[in-house]
């Protein structure tokens, strides 16, 4: 979930404020969960859960009813968006991942 939402903001920060895209693109290709990628295949064909789309929408809808203000400071603060993030995930679930 946490990657879903990292990409939302991502795309949104990028599309609004085009002068930090190489900034945003650095920070989240460094993020540590950044390779990992899930797909599930149902049938050979890969299937979007419900929740995952679901959570997407959520997430637009926040970011489009953020104030300018607040949605510029997350967008030029977003390596710390993504440590914050991280924190919130439980440790024992990042372990597969963390070097």
């Amino acid at each position: 979930m946490t990657q879903i939402m990292v990409s939302e903001l991502k795309q949104a920060c990028v599309s609004r404020y085009p002068e930090l895209t190489e900034q945003i693109d650095r920070a989240h290709r460094e993020w540590i969960l950044y390779p990992i990628k899930i797909t599930i295949l149902v049938n050979g064909k890969e299937y979007i859960s419900p929740m995952v789309v679901a959570m997407q929408e959520m997430t637009r809808s926040q970011l489009a009813k953020q104030d300018e203000q607040r949605t510029r400071r997350d967008c030029t603060y977003f390596q710390q968006g993504l440590n914050t993030m991280l924190e919130r995930v439980p440790k024992e679930a990042l372990a597969p991942f963390l070097p």
